[in-house]
């Protein structure tokens, strides 16, 4: 079987992860562009690859070898610098991103279905709460992570994904996984503070009702003059037996520490209170603290 020359890469699995945490893309990507996947059914040469990476400054600090993918047809491939992953030839309209010429990744769609094989299912609603959230995991930054102002994806659009990729391996999995994944969650602690308090008992959790995270509640500023204003709360639960009310649940990481923070803190609980929403702080020992 005869195969074209090819220079293109598309980028899957763990470095398609790097890349989707990349602070260089971060604007590009939470405006959702999108391209065609265009599998290819070879992968470049070493020189190529080499050339590829030192003028692509999002592989520059990518670990490798890089992941990609090709088709189901072509030669495997494992190296220092490459490591191949076969994929159906076509992919549904929109199941990449581009890097820069040449270079193409999987949409935040599409990559969780590639990975559902190598992860267990709480840790795929984990990055799927990643994809879906308000934060991207970056560990070379202070705080571990960046905020975003838009989720890379939404459940809706995933959901699409899936419908368009028929049958194909991997989706069931991230169809049950996305009934357990955090929706616009503002970090990793919120996001395992929402599992533990959401997930089922037999999973682990408590079996909250989890309404909400993140999402704007109409309040009366208190600093204001009682003018109207906006609070979004860490996570929104409903209170059990109490038919339409609430309980907020805000972590206290580091960044409440100040006495500013203090202050800010007292003013939500307040405003909150006023609605006929009772707020609870968790800190970081009393999160590790299962009792």
């Amino acid at each position: 079987m005869l195969y074209r020359m090819c220079m293109d890469i598309l980028l899957t699995h763990t470095t398609a992860l790097e890349v989707l945490r990349s602070a260089r893309l971060r604007w590009r990507l939470e405006r959702r562009e999108r391209c065609d996947a265009c599998v290819p059914n070879c992968v470049p040469s070493g020189e190529e690859l080499r050339a590829l990476i030192a003028q692509t400054p999002e592989l520059a600090h990518t670990a490798l070898p890089l992941e990609v993918l090709v088709t189901r047809d072509a030669p495997r491939s494992r190296t220092k610098l490459v490591c191949t992953h076969p994929s159906p030839a076509e992919l549904p309209a929109g199941s990449a991103f581009e890097v820069a010429p040449g270079v193409r990744c999987v949409s935040p769609e599409h990559l969780p279905v590639v990975m559902a094989s190598l992860l267990t299912d709480l840790e795929l609603a984990f990055l799927l709460s990643e994809l879906l959230g308000l934060y991207a995991i970056a560990p070379s930054l202070e705080k571990g992570m960046f905020q975003r102002w838009e989720p890379l994806t939404t459940p809706e659009l995933i959901l699409a994904h899936l419908d368009a990729l028929g049958s194909e391996r991997g989706t069931d999995r991230v169809r049950r996984a996305l009934s357990s994944a955090c929706v616009r969650s503002g970090s990793p602690q919120e996001t395992r503070l929402s599992m533990r308090l959401g997930l089922a008992r037999m999973r682990g959790g408590y079996g909250f009702d989890v309404l909400a995270m993140n999402d704007p509640v109409a309040v009366q500023r208190v600093r204001d003059a009682m003018r109207p204003g906006v609070r979004k709360p860490d996570i929104l639960l409903r209170a059990p037996g109490a038919a339409g009310r609430g309980v907020a649940v805000e972590y206290d990481g580091g960044d409440h520490n100040s006495a500013e923070a203090h202050a800010r803190d007292a003013e939500r609980h307040t405003e909150l209170i006023a609605l006929g929403i009772d707020e609870h702080i968790v800190t970081a020992v009393q999160y590790h603290d299962l009792d």
